[in-house]
């Protein structure tokens, strides 16, 4: 570096900190580099960083240039020097946009305290480095991305193909024909989808989507919200006889008329859709502007009765009513959300909104299945839910079922702000439903149904790691972990179509949705039609794989090799995720041999029909970046993209005698298979 000023004294002094990440036992030094790391790119003054810490300007003024040997300001403009350095030399930015992006006022503020450090402005200074070793960087660079591209490459055409060095690991599957578990597979997991909000069903595009998959995921409700939203005329004043429903006819009639029953959250629940757990991308409140307790009885008595005449009392109790409970979560811009925390009061205000609800539709429809409230366990813990459901024991009106969501988050509180931080636990679904019943059995409450109604890898739209195999996997090992604990379990989300946005250009940008907006299939669509296709009765189950078979003796499994994600997943904000990082995102890259062998079938030839699911079939996202992720593609193209992205089909035979069936199959990492052994 050019010079040896103070300023680049201070600037490698920070650097030491930085690496060193100082000494744990520092905690307000560490608090002020956190402080300025999370801050920089903002326009943060002393005061700012005082408030934060609870202490004077004056005294923290004096601990900054005791430990750093500068005063704050130069502390910030070098940390916003070490980020712009990257950009200085790894981007064509222009100085302006590197100035700005990392806290600079201006330009010339960003030259100043450039020249200061370094004796040269950053426009020279690009221009030297560049010429003196950027020839040589780019090279080493560009040779390690080929290598890294060959070896991918390598991997994806030759999945099979291992040497003797590459990682691998065992599991044997044994399963005797004879010995059936008492537990049955019931396609749980795949029996009601989240749509979204009530209009979004009204949509040309997503009806399609929806009766195309149907069948193949074993669709039987769709859950959708949203009813009083204004394009959906709603007039939750009018008088008896004066209500339009039109536009819920249009809905309701869809799905009827297919076969689909709905499963209707008749909560005032927000539109939300979020870009990572801090930020949300849309927020749309709805809140119950009834004008009494009457006006509200009269509005879903009237609203059940009108269900009834129209379609049927046969038909209408058959369908699920979910009341939501307004979690107190609320996003506010840019700034993140706030979480004001549940009070007793909160919930018991919830439980007579729920009686007044359940109370007038049970006095149409006695029948009706009506439950609540998409309770996060994550914000309430065991205990803390345990207490909840003490309270809504002692009301007059109780849930058919409890609905459950979710996500692998925990929310925890700091500097007097709440944020959900990302859980490494993979089977926090089977987690929080077992709280939910530990908390149901504390509190000594009835007997109910417990439904998933929504749960997903990721809260967030905007994560790339959604559209990929390894989602899929998890996927599976979720819906087998949680076999027999919920009636249902409600992906979140169907299709990326309700997560669109003016930033969704592309076919693909890390949506929640089984498919893409176009239609597309991803890993986790084929993942649940795999588990759609096994049957009733189970001989064994893992969390790797589930075994089944049908009453004449073939059977079908469902095996994975999903891989846990390492540091580098955590430590990114998942809207930051780029497809190329997130192989090195992964804990490990080992295959996996699984040995089966099954007992007591009958002797002959044995057809095996083998459906491979990884990053070479069936993976949408990989066939895009064939495409080099081509944001705008012809009707051509994306016909050829859902052409393409299919899992393979390979047909084998091996033969039984003395009632042994043995072989073997390798799965690379992520990969889910599905296979189906008949005679």
């Amino acid at each position: 570096k050019a010079g040896t000023t103070q300023g680049g004294h201070a600037f490698r002094h920070v650097k030491k900190y930085e690496e060193e990440r100082i000494s744990k036992e520092d905690d307000r030094i560490q608090e002020i580099f956190a402080f300025i790391r999370v801050n920089y790119r903002q326009n943060i003054t002393l005061s700012d960083l005082a408030e934060q810490l609870y202490l004077s300007t004056t005294y923290v003024s004096r601990y900054i240039k005791q430990k750093c040997n500068i005063n704050f300001m130069e502390l910030l403009n070098q940390v916003r020097l070490t980020h712009a350095m990257e950009d200085l030399m790894y981007t064509d930015d222009s100085i302006l946009k590197i100035a700005l992006d990392n806290g600079f006022a201006s330009v010339a503020a960003y030259n100043k305290t450039f020249k200061e450090a370094y004796q040269t402005t950053p426009s020279e200074y690009r221009r030297q480095r560049r010429m003196e070793k950027g020839k040589n960087r780019e090279e080493a660079r560009q040779k390690k991305r080929q290598i890294e591209q060959r070896v991918e490459e390598y991997l994806q055409k030759n999945p099979f193909d291992i040497s003797d060095d590459t990682n691998t690991m065992e599991l044997t599957i044994t399963a005797d024909l004879d010995k059936i578990m008492d537990i049955r597979w019931d396609g749980y997991c795949c029996k009601m989808i989240n749509a979204g909000s009530a209009s979004i069903l009204l949509d040309g595009g997503l009806q399609n989507q929806l009766l195309e998959l149907k069948e193949t995921l074993g669709i039987q409700y769709v859950r959708f919200w949203d009813i009083y939203a204004p394009n959906m005329y709603l007039d939750l004043h009018a008088e008896e006889g004066e209500q339009n429903y039109s536009r819920i006819n249009g809905v309701i009639d869809f799905l009827v008329r297919n076969q689909l029953k709905p499963y209707i959250d008749l909560g005032f629940k927000p539109i939300r859709i979020l870009r990572n757990a801090q930020t949300a991308i849309r927020e749309e409140e709805r809140s119950g502007g009834f004008a009494s307790g009457e006006e509200a009885e009269r509005f879903y008595r009237n609203l059940i009765s009108f269900f009834i005449s129209r379609y049927g009392m046969e038909e209408v109790s058959t369908w699920y009513f979910e009341v939501w409970e307004d979690n107190a979560i609320r996003f506010e811009n840019d700034e993140g959300y706030t979480y004001a925390g549940m009070q007793a009061e909160s919930h018991k205000a919830y439980f007579k909104q729920f009686s007044l609800i359940a109370g007038s539709i049970r006095s149409v429809l006695p029948e009706a299945k009506i439950g609540g409230g998409g309770f996060p366990i994550r914000l309430y813990g065991e205990n803390g839910f345990a207490q909840i459901l003490t309270v809504w024991k002692q009301e007059e009106e109780k849930p058919d079922f409890l609905s459950l969501n979710c996500f692998p988050y925990i929310m925890e509180y700091d500097h007097g702000k709440y944020y959900e931080k990302r859980n490494t636990d993979m089977d926090f679904v089977g987690h929080n439903i077992d709280a939910a019943k530990k908390a149901l059995a504390l509190a000594e409450f009835p007997e109910v149904e417990l439904h998933v109604s929504e749960y997903s890898f990721s809260l967030s739209n905007r994560n790339m790691i959604n559209d990929s195999c390894l989602v899929g996997g998890y996927l599976v090992q979720n819906a087998v972990s949680c076999l027999g604990k919920a009636r249902f379990m409600g992906y979140w989300l169907f299709t990326d179509i309700y997560t669109e946005a003016k930033d969704t250009r592309g076919p693909l940008f890390g949506g929640c949705g089984l498919l893409t907006k176009t239609g597309v299939p991803k890993p986790s669509c084929y993942a649940l039609d795999f588990l759609n296709r096994l049957y009733e009765d189970v001989l064994c189950i893992s969390p790797n794989y589930i075994v089944t078979r049908s009453k004449r003796g073939s059977v079908r499994i469902v095996c994975h090799n999903m891989k846990k994600l390492n540091f580098q997943y955590y430590m990114t904000p998942e809207d930051e995720i780029r497809i190329q990082e997130i192989p090195g995102m992964l804990e490990n890259r080992e295959f996996l041999t699984i040995h089966i062998r099954l007992e007591h079938m009958r002797d002959g030839n044995y057809k095996i029909r083998k459906n491979q699911l990884n990053r070479l079939y069936g993976s949408v996202q990989a066939r895009w970046q064939d495409l080099n992720m081509e944001k705008d593609l012809s009707m051509h193209e994306l016909t050829y993209l859902k052409t393409i992205s299919i899992p393979s089909s390979k047909v084998q035979v091996e033969t039984v005698q003395d009632g042994i069936l043995s072989f073997e199959t390798l799965l690379e990492p992520n990969e889910i298979q599905y296979l189906y052994i008949s005679l």
